[in-house]
């Protein structure tokens, strides 16, 4: 049947289509249907001699009995007419005598009156269709306007490079806006760590930031020492001023550690020099491009405390994630740190806590000076450190679950002390982390405190040398350059 109904003229033309046809087809893979897949092709890429099927036999014999059916139909219909048509006359014989002009006018009225019945019967159906495609356009136009609106509530995610970025909604338009209820529910078992929130949840006030009381700097010789998630280093280093000089201008820092910088190997030598006068030691990713890494930065002027010792451990068997950075001084280790994050789906909870959280404990533990640790620990630890707790799906993301702030306890209950929480033991609203999803976070203080400095309870004696003698979060430094901001540790050293 497909080359029956082709003229002459269509058939020359597929005759020097088919050789470039034959060669391309194997190269082709479409989601044919059924049907297509049944047809004889290489029947049609040899041409044979036009040959009539049995189907295409019987074909013109269907057509005929068809127009026959439909021909003895319209002499029934006639017949049933002429039938009727002396009663009509009778009628007519018996009504009172017309005039020659009346009757013919009448005679022609009456087949005018059939053709009006039968436009009002194809407008009447054609009325019932309307309201059909008019709800059908309509709802294509809702679909249409709900597919270019902005998601306002979109999901949130702590770690873009842990794999956690959620998969896109297949569902259609209709579906999206229907399931809307149900968005929160989704989020939750998503594990963002600030999912999308119900109506009522989407309400949840910020948190005012508590005054913090300013500390001077201590009167003898310190130690500075920064720490800020710049998710991505050359992100930050696109625009004219480069945010780690200023940092570096005001705070003057012995040393200044960075995660998530995402570099491989072969782009450090181009960022060695990002900070004159101080010397970079990096970690980057060997699992994966983009991904990770870390980077410290240390102050050569004969002014600041210099590390004898830089090394690179890792924390969990043979991990090349770039997560870790560990700085030995003459009194005190300062590890930077990176700490994977469990996932959107939380598939990597088990591995955060039972393998990367105890060997990291059992590591600090053997160090034979006290240590500080800093960086992006990925965990809120308090109530304080999460602005909406008392939502119901706060418990289900990455970061914020009982097992992740357990853990971090028993971290500190080791004999460490967290150095922000040690000098504001009630600030609320004092936050590291705010979405970048969400452009309002940072303005109305919803966010999370993912970033510390944790040292040995020594260090935080009375008459102790050295001795923590500050930490602040420097939340107006780096306005949004990063999802994070620095935060930083002083240090008495005599």
């Amino acid at each position: 049947r497909f080359s029956s109904g082709l003229s002459a003229l269509a058939r020359r033309c597929m005759l020097r289509a088919l050789p470039c046809l034959k060669q391309l087809l194997p190269h082709v893979r479409l989601p044919l249907t059924p049907t297509i897949r049944r047809l004889p092709w290489p029947v049609l890429f040899t041409m044979p001699p036009r040959k009539v099927s049995a189907s295409a036999a019987v074909a013109p014999a269907k057509r005929a009995s068809s127009r026959k059916r439909k021909t003895e139909t319209a002499v029934a219909e006639a017949t049933e007419e002429a039938a009727e048509a002396p009663a009509v006359d009778a009628t007519a014989a018996a009504a009172p005598a017309v005039p020659k002009a009346e009757a013919s006018a009448a005679s022609a009225a009456a087949p005018a009156s059939v053709d009006n019945k039968r436009k009002s019967s194809k407008k009447a159906t054609a009325g019932a269709a309307a309201p059909v495609k008019k709800t059908s356009s309509t709802r294509k136009r809702k679909d249409q306007a709900a597919e270019s609106q902005p998601d306002t509530q979109a999901a949130e995610d702590d770690d873009k490079d842990e794999g956690a970025t959620p998969s896109p909604d297949k569902a259609t338009p209709k579906k999206r806006a229907s399931s809307s209820a149900k968005g929160a529910k989704r989020a939750s078992s998503s594990g963002s760590l600030t999912p999308t929130l119900s109506k009522a949840e989407s309400k949840t006030p910020g948190v005012p930031k508590s005054p913090l009381a300013t500390v001077p700097p201590p009167a003898g010789r310190h130690f500075v020492a920064l720490s800020w998630n710049v998710n991505g280093l050359r992100s930050i280093l696109k625009g004219k001023e480069n945010p780690l000089q200023t940092l570096v201008d005001k705070y003057h820092p012995d040393v200044l550690v960075v995660q998530e910088t995402k570099l491989q190997a072969h782009h450090e030598d181009d960022h060695g020099t990002v900070l004159p006068g101080y010397t970079a030691y990096w970690s980057s990713s060997e699992e994966k491009k983009g991904y990770a890494g870390s980077a410290a930065f240390v102050n050569q002027s004969k002014e600041a405390l210099q590390p004898v010792n830089v090394t690179f451990p890792k924390i969990v068997g043979t991990c090349t994630e770039g997560r870790v950075i560990q700085l030995e001084y003459p009194d005190f280790f300062l590890i930077s740190l990176y700490v994977p994050n469990s996932g959107q789906k939380l598939e990597r909870l088990e591995y955060r806590i039972k393998e990367w959280d105890a060997n990291f404990k059992q590591h600090i533990k053997a160090l034979p000076k006290p240590v500080a640790f800093t960086g992006d620990l990925n965990v809120a630890h308090l109530d304080a450190d999460i602005y909406n707790v008392q939502a119901k799906h706060v418990k289900k993301v990455a970061g914020c679950t009982d097992e992740e702030r357990a853990s971090f306890s028993s971290i500190l209950a080791e004999g460490f002390v967290d150095a922000f929480r040690h000098h504001n033991p009630t600030a609320k609203g004092c936050f590291t982390y705010w979405s970048a999803r969400n452009r309002t976070a940072k303005e109305e203080n919803k966010g999370l405190r993912l970033d510390y400095f944790i040292a040995s309870r020594s260090l935080f004696e009375k008459d102790a040398v050295p001795r923590i003698h500050s930490s602040d979060i420097l939340d107006q430094d780096t306005a949004s350059l990063s999802d994070h901001c620095p935060i930083s540790l002083v240090v008495a050293l005599e």
